[in-house]
């Protein structure tokens, strides 16, 4: 028992939000979520609605800067931006959670898998999505016209219904490989008060812990990643996941393996620990355990998953 009489290893059960672990009124499980590709060039922050985001995840794109990819529960009720194109892992991500990818463009590769892997996904670039996608007007002269681009969640949640199937098929794991626990930072043993992910050697993600909140806030380039200008997006775990990748054309697009089997560390509550993290195939989850093997549990709340090659060049800076 820990000091609020909870068992250390307790589980969280539903009816939760299976990708937060946050108890809900009603059982939304079977539904499926939305993985909206998100811009991170300079100037396209701050971000618009992944504050109400269930997971972020960064990774590295051409360039030699990050995108993210936000999973949305439900993303009738936010508008989302600024929205970027597709690249062929983020894809392999999305099929993860069985999700309706959500994007504007693509690399040839990505297009190329979202039709051989049947991608539920709805691309601005050949209007799906009908009025559901809006050109910021402040935005609109001030920046490049790539990132100015959000879309109208209630629209893109309309759009889907009449599209695609908004129910996971029968058999499909509705709890996405997770569990989550109370005293997930039981299961940590080092201090995480503040740390570097470095995807390159100019190019990192600095999280804080901030202890009144119980949670992690992201910085890039020395600045907060926010909702707005100034809406803090907390998040209660950080997962980093040791997966090397390789520049494979002239335009610098990159390839990323995200089947088999790796190392990672999980944060919560202000500590780290050790994982390893296994997935057997595209349609499967990322299921993740300590390295002795015993699953891992989440706190309660959003996760920001950093996709980053710390064995070359990259690497954490506790």
């Amino acid at each position: 028992m820990n000091a609020d009489g909870l068992d250390v290893n307790e589980v969280v059960t539903g009816p939760i939000n299976p990708l937060t672990g946050e108890t809900v009124a009603t059982d939304k499980s079977s539904v499926r979520p939305y993985c909206v590709m998100i811009n991170n060039h300079p100037n396209a922050r701050p971000c618009k609605g992944l504050s109400n985001a269930s997971i972020v995840y960064e990774a590295l794109v051409e360039g030699d800067i990050t995108r993210m990819m936000a999973v949305f529960t439900d993303i009738s009720e936010t508008d989302v931006g600024y929205i970027r194109s597709a690249r062929p892992y983020y894809v392999s991500l999305a099929q993860a959670y069985d999700a309706i990818y959500v994007h504007c463009g693509h690399s040839d590769q990505a297009r190329a898998d979202i039709k051989q892997y049947g991608i539920s996904d709805i691309d601005a670039t050949f209007g799906e999505g009908g009025s559901a996608w809006v050109r910021d007007k402040d935005r609109v002269g001030v920046v490049s016209y790539e990132h100015t681009l959000y879309a109208k969640g209630a629209k893109i949640a309309e759009y889907a219904q009449s599209k695609f199937s908004t129910e996971h098929p029968a058999g499909f794991d509705t709890n996405y490989g997770l569990v989550f626990s109370r005293d997930a930072a039981s299961q940590c043993d080092k201090e995480s008060k503040e740390f570097t992910i470095k995807y390159l050697s100019s190019t990192a993600t600095t999280m804080k812990y901030v202890a009144d909140r119980n949670c992690y806030n992201a910085f890039i380039s020395g600045k907060e990643y926010t909702d707005g200008n100034d809406k803090h997006i907390d998040f209660a775990n950080v997962i980093i996941l040791n997966v090397g990748n390789r520049v494979v054309d002239n335009k610098g697009h990159r390839e990323m393996n995200l089947v088999g089997s790796g190392t990672g560390y999980f944060c919560n509550g202000g500590k780290y620990v050790e994982i390893k993290w296994e997935r057997a195939n595209r349609d499967d989850n990322f299921h993740y355990t300590l390295t002795d093997g015993t699953p891992l549990a989440l706190g309660i709340g959003k996760t920001f998953i950093s996709i980053a090659p710390l064995d070359s060049t990259g690497s954490v800076t506790w």
